[in-house]
Parts: C-alpha cells; sequence; structure tokens
C-alpha cells in the first residue's frame, strides 16, 4: 500500500505541479556578457529574479563554474512574493572580482543560478521537482600563439540566385595572425564536389573579431547542399561545416507504394513529394494513372498545401471492379503543383481473390501436439475420478 502511495505522488508531482514549477521563475539578463581577460578586472552586475505564479517563492542563488572563488552575490536567499504582489521580483548585485593573473588559458565560464528551495520547515519535503534559472558570464584568457575560433554561416537561396558564405573568426591566442583565408568546397545532395571558392585574406590581432566572405553563383538542381570550410592561418588550420539549401518553385515525386491490391477491390496508393522551395504550395495534388492494354484508369488525391522543404504524403483510391483483372498495370504517378508536373512510373501488381489456404505445416504439427495434450488431461482426470470413487466404495 504504501509504495501504491509513493508511486502515486509521483505521478501527481510529474504531471500537474512539475509543469507549473517549470514555469515559476524567470531571471534576466540572460547573459552576463564575454569578456577578454584583463587583469584585476571587475564585472558588476545586477541579477533580477521574478515569480510567475500566485504564491510564496523561496530562492536560493547559487555559483557554479571555474571562476566561483572570486565572485560574491549581495543576497544568497531570497523570498519571492507572488507575482500580483509587491516583492514578486528581487534583484540581487553580482560583483567578480579577478586576480592579477588567470593561470589556465582559454574560454571561463561562471553561471549564477537561481533554484527553487524544496526543503518545507522543520526538514518536510515540498511535493515538486526543484526548479534553477540561470545566467552566465564568459571570460577569455589568451592562449599562447596562434589560435583561431570561428563561426560558419550561409545564406539559403533560390536557383540561380547568389549564395554568401561567412566566417566569423577571432584570434584567441596571444599572438597577431599573418595572413588568414578561408577555402569552402561545396557538395550536393549526394555529397559530390561541385565548387570551390576563397574568401579574402585578413590579419588578425589577437582578441579582435575578423569577417570572411565568399560568395556562389548557385547554378544547381535545388536540394539541401553541404560546405565545407577551411581557414588556414600562418601554417595553422580550422575546419567548419553548414549545410545550406538552394531552393526554387519545385516539388518531386520521392516514392510510390502500396498495399498488396486485391482484384475487384479499392487499392490505397500513398504517394510521398518533397518540396524544393521557401514558400508554401497551395492546392497540390496526385493524380494516380493505371494502364493495361486498351484498359486506363485513374485516381486523384484531395489537394493539399506543401510546406517549404517538407515532405507530404498523398493518398489515392484505385477501383479494380472494372480492370480486365489480375497481373500487372503500368502506374503513373503526377503530382501537379503551380501549373507544374512532376511524374514517376511504376509497376501496380493486382492480385487473385485469396480462395482457401491449407495451414502451414508447422501450424499443423502445433494443433496436433495442443489436442493431444488436452486429451492426455482429460484422461488423467477420468482415472483420478474412478480412483476416488472405487476407494469412497470400499
Amino acid at each position: 500500500m504504501a509504495k501504491k502511495t509513493i508511486l502515486f505522488i509521483f505521478i501527481f508531482n510529474f504531471l500537474f505541479l512539475f509543469p507549473i514549477n517549470v514555469l515559476a521563475l524567470g531571471i534576466t539578463p540572460g547573459r552576463l556578457g564575454e569578456f577578454n581577460f584583463e587583469p584585476n578586472m571587475r564585472v558588476e552586475r545586477n541579477i533580477c529574479i521574478r515569480n510567475s505564479i500566485e504564491g510564496y517563492f523561496e530562492v536560493e542563488m547559487i555559483l557554479r563554474g571555474d571562476l566561483t572563488e572570486y565572485a560574491t552575490l549581495s543576497e544568497y536567499y531570497l523570498v519571492l512574493a507572488p507575482k500580483s504582489m509587491p516583492g514578486g521580483g528581487k534583484c540581487v548585485n553580482f560583483v567578480l572580482q579577478l586576480p592579477e593573473k588567470l593561470e589556465k588559458p582559454g574560454r571561463h565560464q561562471l553561471w549564477v543560478w537561481a533554484g527553487q528551495v524544496v526543503g518545507g520547515p522543520e526538514g518536510e519535503t515540498m511535493l515538486g521537482g526543484r526548479v534553477e534559472v540561470g545566467t552566465d558570464l564568459k571570460i577569455y584568457v589568451p592562449i599562447p600563439g596562434k589560435y583561431i575560433e570561428a563561426d560558419f554561416t550561409v545564406d539559403s537561396r533560390e536557383v540561380g540566385e547568389i549564395v554568401t558564405f561567412t566566417i566569423s573568426a577571432i584570434n584567441r591566442g596571444n599572438q597577431t595572425i599573418e595572413s588568414a583565408q578561408g577555402a569552402i568546397d561545396i557538395y550536393d545532395q549526394d555529397r559530390n564536389k561541385i565548387a570551390f571558392v576563397k574568401t579574402n585574406i585578413e590579419s588578425m590581432e589577437p582578441s579582435v573579431w575578423t569577417e570572411f566572405k565568399a560568395q556562389w553563383m548557385a547554378n544547381v538542381e535545388p536540394g539541401e547542399l553541404l560546405a565545407n570550410a577551411t581557414i588556414d592561418y600562418d601554417g595553422f588550420k580550422t575546419f567548419l561545416s553548414k549545410d545550406f539549401r538552394v531552393g526554387s518553385p519545385t516539388a518531386k515525386i520521392l516514392n510510390v507504394t502500396y498495399e498488396p491490391i486485391v482484384n475487384g477491390t479499392i487499392g490505397t496508393i500513398k504517394t510521398e513529394v518533397i518540396s524544393y522551395w521557401s514558400q508554401r504550395i497551395e492546392n497540390a495534388y496526385v493524380t494516380i494513372t493505371a494502364k493495361r492494354g486498351s484498359y486506363s484508369g485513374s485516381s486523384q488525391s484531395p489537394s493539399m498545401v506543401l510546406n517549404p522543404w517538407k515532405k507530404a504524403e498523398f493518398t489515392n483510391f484505385w477501383d479494380t471492379s472494372d480492370a480486365p483483372g489480375p497481373g500487372e498495370y503500368q502506374g503513373i504517378a503526377t503530382l501537379s503543383y503551380l501549373n507544374k508536373t512532376d511524374t514517376k512510373e511504376f509497376t501496380l501488381r493486382v492480385i487473385e481473390k485469396p480462395g482457401f489456404v491449407f495451414p502451414d505445416v508447422m501450424w499443423i504439427i502445433v494443433v496436433i501436439l495442443i489436442i493431444i495434450f488436452v486429451v492426455l488431461i482429460l484422461l488423467t482426470v477420468g482415472r483420478r475420478r474412478k480412483k476416488f470413487k472405487q476407494v469412497r466404495l470400499a
């Protein structure tokens, strides 16, 4: 009984209280900033916590990360009033006072978390999972030598338009980079290399962001492409990769499938299509045509909207009652959209109505064994009853 009670409390907590608590706390600002290290630097911020529910909320402030020994808060425990009352939001003062030197180069990250106090009075445990919201600060200590960190962005465009590749890079090292350049390999959907472009050449001072750009005319088939970028700087290399799309107002049939179609019944045929356009395509539909000799039957699906770069499935129903009979038919799927069409040929197979099918040998053996087992049980029970009657008569 105790286990069932605990399970009920857990389920109630998860389904009803947890979703409420998740929305109970908010924190601003969402980021405290990113800074390049300077000796004895000081960072000071106000961090505000808000209550988003109609109820009192106890909150403890927690510092986490590899700079906690240099950070302080003006308060570490808060009681937030309901959101509609004064005191539903409170602020604390955050101070980071760094030393003359940080030994470890690279990125240092410090988190300030506001967490729900889940312990009730006198050690009682409150229902509801612990809620935490946080904000972070990053300090970058220069790496000895030359070292690049970079972001790679690619603008998706239409066929025949210019695609722009942008590499935003920063020199995290403590030495100047004399010459840096990006080289970008472009691959099609089948990952065949189709183009190669280079960016501008730049020098890079320590802790300074630099932008590299290249352009390419997208005279290719629409689809999802891949760009691999290599930044070459004073004999060092950094590698980046990004998927991007080249679109056009086109859609294609990917696949046509159907379950076995029995002669004289209505068959279900499904057609999977994809849109290669960045806009919605309205009123698209699929027509299925089945041909055999002089026979030609067709079916049109309901109209659908094709969403940008998404797949969709159309359903057609083909009535075979007036078809010539079992056998193979030439199937043609035609996707109609924006006064355009795309077609795909396939084979439709119609089968005979199944008659009596003799059971599989294994199933026959299983049935026989079950019958033998039942008979043995009945014989055993009958013998025991007979012996029992004889004993009573004696």
